[in-house]
């Protein structure tokens, strides 16, 4: 079983998966994308807009509409526009992407003028251009943890499996596609 690590803890309390084989796998960073073509000059903010919280805050401002996700990435999207007292200002332009459709799609589409994903999930789509990562100082990294299911029919080469993907072995195809080693 792979996910965040705060639902893989879930599924260990419960009994799901075999909390002894936990393994921290990857870290996932929120991306900035527009789409490709089209995109409204005020929705095509310049990379070094992100430099800084100040730059993503200004770019949030400034777009008709902004997508995120139902996942780890929209809930730090929507935290992080809290703290900023921005919720008021920005609530009729924030768009969550449908469960299933992530915002890359929304953003191909041109349905969303500026899209906050995760960086694994922006890579992949064609009609998108990757601005660049949300800077440090409002960065959100999602901690993903690889475990055993309690119910496995081959514990022992899922272990292995996990013990893969945790090694120095992998490191290379993870950061490929977009994530962060934990190794």
């Amino acid at each position: 079983v792979f996910l965040a690590s705060d639902a893989l803890a879930k599924l260990a309390a419960t009994g799901d998966v075999d909390a002894a084989t936990i393994v921290p796998l990857l870290l996932s960073q929120v991306a900035i994308a527009v789409r490709s073509e089209g995109a409204e000059p005020a929705a095509r903010p310049a990379g070094a807009a992100f430099e800084n919280a100040a730059g993503v805050r200004d770019a949030l401002i400034a777009a008709p509409l902004i997508g995120y996700s139902t996942g780890p990435s929209g809930t730090a999207l929507r935290e992080m526009i809290s703290r900023w007292g921005l919720e008021d200002q920005l609530a009729s332009r924030l768009v969550q992407a449908r469960p299933g459709i992530p915002v890359a799609a929304s953003l191909a589409a041109g349905e969303v003028s500026l899209g906050f994903q995760q960086l694994s999930e922006l890579k992949p789509v064609e009609g998108i251009d990757i601005i660049g990562l949300i800077p440090d100082q409002a960065q959100q990294m999602t901690l993903y943890s690889g475990a055993v299911s309690s119910r496995s029919a081959h514990p022992e080469q899922a272990r292995q499996l996990l013990e893969y993907l945790g090694s120095v072995a992998a490191a290379e195809a993870i950061k490929k596609s977009g994530l962060d080693p934990v190794v």
